[in-house]
């Protein structure tokens, strides 16, 4: 089966520049209006209320101007009753009408940050977070680590011989394994632990806390679950589940993230190296150098 491989990637990426310049538009539109009154109430209190609360207040100045104008030009009492009346309904009616439809723009521009947000951070096919928020995340739980001394993990998963799957079955065939590989890594780790989608056949997974008996635990239940996926191994006509390597390295003392994850690509290639479908732990990295120790 011949793929275009060269149209394919130029399609992609006219595709995630056009999504990009999307995306800063709406971004600046979206920061330029996120300090306004209706931003801040429909945060807090939700469409409705901001509603009414920005009719109180139209409609409470309304009244206040319509006081005072009536002592300026020195309205009788039946007069400032009148003025007060026809200024209130009259207020009320048209605040009413615009602050729905301001209140209804800014709920549409929270709706499009958010979209904004979940594009920014999650990768398309397989709905994870991405490398960039991956990265993210790595760095901070440094930090805490650094503040509570808890122990923090790395996985890095590959999936094994997709090229082989894609060249035969398709690209839909390869999406659906990197979809099962995305699943069954995110039904193995707890809810505080961080699934990635690192690059296009690789995964990556944050354990925090961990140390390498919780690290390899996690690595044996992704295994299971992949491999006890024979659905989507007869619907895609693969002679069996696909399997996946991985790399284990466990986080030391004032080791950077750069580090932790160069041990974790190195201990990756170990595994894949040992014939696939393995995992492979990370030597520990010297404490001097930052730089793992070279096998003997």
């Amino acid at each position: 089966m011949l793929h275009n491989g060269p149209t394919r990637a130029n399609h992609l990426r006219r595709t995630t520049t056009r999504r990009e310049r999307g995306a800063k538009l709406t971004q600046y539109f979206v920061e330029s209006h996120e300090n306004s009154l209706a931003f801040r109430l429909l945060s807090r209190f939700g469409s409705a209320k901001s509603v009414a609360a920005i009719t109180a207040i139209c409609t409470a100045a309304s009244i206040l101007l319509t006081v005072g104008a009536g002592y300026f030009f020195n309205y009788t009492q039946s007069e400032m009753i009148e003025a007060i009346a026809i200024a209130s309904v009259v207020s009320a009616i048209i605040s009413s009408t615009a602050s729905f439809w301001v209140v209804r723009l800014a709920s549409d521009l929270i709706a499009a940050r958010k979209t904004l947000l979940r594009l920014a951070n999650r990768d398309d096919l397989t709905q994870l977070y991405n490398r960039r928020y991956f990265a993210q995340q790595l760095e901070r739980a440094l930090e805490s680590r650094t503040n509570c001394g808890q122990s923090l993990g790395i996985l890095l998963l590959d999936v094994d011989r997709l090229k082989q799957i894609n060249d035969a079955l398709g690209h839909h065939a390869g999406d659906q394994v990197l979809i099962s590989v995305a699943d069954a890594a995110r039904s193995a780790v707890r809810s505080d632990d961080l699934v990635a989608r690192y690059a296009g056949d690789e995964f990556a997974v944050l354990l925090s806390p961990a140390d390498e008996n919780n690290a390899l635990e996690v690595s044996a239940r992704i295994r299971l679950l992949l491999a006890s996926s024979m659905d989507n191994a007869r619907r895609y006509s693969l002679e069996a589940p696909p399997t996946i390597s991985i790399g284990v390295a466990i986080h030391i003392d004032d080791e950077p993230s750069s580090s932790l994850l160069r041990r974790a690509d190195a201990a990756l290639y170990e595994a894949k190296k040992s014939g696939r479908d393995t995992v492979a732990v990370a030597p520990v990295a010297t404490k001097s150098t930052g730089t793992t120790p070279s096998p003997t």
